[in-house]
């Protein structure tokens, strides 16, 4: 079921439809409003859209390189099971004694 919540970006008051929890919208909108503080520091004169674009752009970074990170971690738990299967194929062939 989606909820109805309201947020503020850039003075402008948002009101939106999720199913997320109405926290974890509002958190997500706190991080978009910390970002667009950051590039305002950082670019003196950019206009709105370009400021948000350059938001976008920053947090889509931020996503690949977490995608990236997990399927880094996925291979390396592929060949631990993979040494794992190896050393269970080698004790089930070894002779009891």
């Amino acid at each position: 079921m989606s909820t109805r919540v309201e947020v503020e970006i850039l003075g402008r008051r948002l009101a939106l439809r999720s199913e997320e929890p109405p926290e974890r919208v509002e958190a997500a909108a706190k991080l978009v409003r910390e970002r667009i503080e950051e590039m305002q520091k950082a670019a003196l004169t950019a206009g709105t859209d370009r400021l948000l674009i350059l938001v976008a752009l920053d947090l889509a970074a931020e996503v690949l390189d977490l995608r990236e990170g997990k399927d880094a971690e996925r291979a390396r738990l592929l060949e631990a099971l993979d040494a794992l299967a190896s050393q269970a194929e080698g004790l089930i062939r070894a002779p009891l004694r």
